[in-house]
């Protein structure tokens, strides 16, 4: 049997609040929590069986790994003030690239896909992590921890991983910003945004069984029904940002349709 890793994991955010009790539940040894504000944190940690530790200028040199749970702008900020020495150091971004690890000697990624929060419950088993390292022998060891909290571990190059990024930004947090828009109109109508509920997990069901989401797709832009975007439009007069982003979304859908024309333009109103 595998002997546990050692780990000092840096961050406490949404992440970090997850990765430490499945590190943890795993198995492995987090010696504690790397944070800017430790006696912030010291109950959380504790808590977990582990201590809450100011940014150290060195790591301990018998370390296996050092997990970044941070944000992104933390990363080379913590790589150029940090000395990992030959210890394993991994962020868990999906925009970064590995490079933003330098001057750190042995550098990797450890990404979850997934959109998270300090109080609700995932399971790994349920979270691709996407994995790079510089070395054969450090992507196997990023391996072995996605495998071992339950989740499937793939190697994915930074170039891949950004476009990835980029691809769950539109499908995760675009979308929950549409959901707070729709709330918003619903709001300033008296109705309450538990009565599109069940659009949109039927909506979410179609686009994950269908081949493609574009198979899904149905509203007046997929129809190319001018006249009711046209009065949609109208609606959305005293809320002009949400206004012009229907008419850039609908010009999307019916480009992607080839029913983009000066008519569906001038009917948009977009210049």
């Amino acid at each position: 049997m595998e002997r546990p890793l050692e780990l000092l994991l840096f961050g406490a955010g949404n992440l970090a609040h997850h990765l430490l009790p499945a590190l943890l539940g795993a198995g492995h040894r987090v010696r504690g929590v790397a944070v800017r504000s430790p006696q912030a944190w010291a109950a959380w940690a504790e808590a977990h069986g582990t201590r809450a530790l100011p940014i150290p200028e060195r790591v301990p040199a018998d370390l296996d790994l050092c997990l970044l749970a941070v944000a992104d702008d933390a990363i080379p900020l913590l790589a150029s003030s940090v000395d990992f020495g030959r210890v394993l150091v991994a962020h868990c971004s999906g925009g970064q690239g590995i490079e933003r690890l330098r001057p750190a000697a042995r550098a990797g990624v450890f990404y979850p896909l997934q959109t998270f929060t300090k109080n609700k419950p995932l399971d790994f088993k349920k979270i691709p992590i996407f994995i790079e390292a510089q070395s054969p022998e450090d992507l196997a060891l990023l391996a072995r921890l996605g495998q071992q909290i339950g989740a499937q571990a793939l190697p994915c190059p930074s170039e891949q991983r950004a476009a990835l990024h980029v691809a769950a930004v539109f499908a995760c947090n675009f979308s929950n910003h549409m959901f707070s828009l729709a709330e918003e109109i619903l709001r300033q109508s008296g109705m309450a945004f538990a009565l599109l509920k069940p659009l949109l997990a039927e909506t979410l069901e179609k686009s994950l069984e269908m081949d493609s989401p574009r198979l899904a797709q149905t509203g007046p832009a997929r129809r190319a029904d001018l006249g009711v975007m046209a009065k949609h439009l109208a609606l959305l007069d005293p809320m002009p940002d949400n206004k012009k982003l229907y008419s850039f979304v609908s010009a999307s859908i019916l480009k992607s349709i080839g029913k983009w024309d000066d008519e569906a333009q001038k009917a948009l109103d977009i210049e």
